[in-house]
């Protein structure tokens, strides 16, 4: 009986070993881009899906970029905004292109506690977030026309 549970207790044991989760073995990468987009691959990566739907996408492995998404929107009408997030993934700026008049707009950046980080005056039609320093994890971003938020996105950085 005690040699039984030694070797129950052994076979438990080394499945802990076996046992790997979430986990890719990468050997290289690299991003490529130009005008009409951007590509970024990954060799070492054995099995990629995605699975889309009228709502939204989903992609499993291990190379995810930020997903830009509107979150909120009030008074659209108001503005037409334009948003890109280059180069994907992003590494250094996230860029608000606005293809109307943007006098008198500004943008907030807030963490997921709706705490400020960032605010600032767009000045130009095409206007940079610098990123590089923010952690991976979810942001709002606002942008105002005067006190009035037009639009929110919501920004999740991977």
């Amino acid at each position: 009986m005690k040699k039984k549970k030694y070797i129950i207790l052994a076979l438990i044991l080394s499945n802990f070993f076996l046992i790997k989760a979430q986990s890719a073995i990468v050997s290289s990468g690299s991003d490529t881009s130009s005008s009409a987009g951007m590509v970024s691959s990954t060799i070492g990566e054995t099995i990629y899906t995605t699975t889309s739907s009228g709502n939204g996408s989903i992609s499993q492995g291990t190379q995810q970029a930020y997903e830009v998404s509107t979150y909120l929107g009030v008074n659209e009408t108001d503005i037409n905004l334009i948003f890109n997030a280059f180069p994907n993934p992003v590494t250094d700026f996230l860029t608000i292109s606005i293809n109307k008049d943007y006098k008198n707009l500004s943008f907030e950046l807030l963490d997921s506690n709706g705490r400020l980080l960032e605010s600032n005056e767009i000045s130009s039609k095409d206007s940079s977030i610098n990123m590089v320093k923010r952690l991976p994890s979810v942001y709002l971003l606002n942008i105002k026309k005067g006190k009035q938020t037009i639009k929110t996105f919501k920004i999740i950085k991977k």
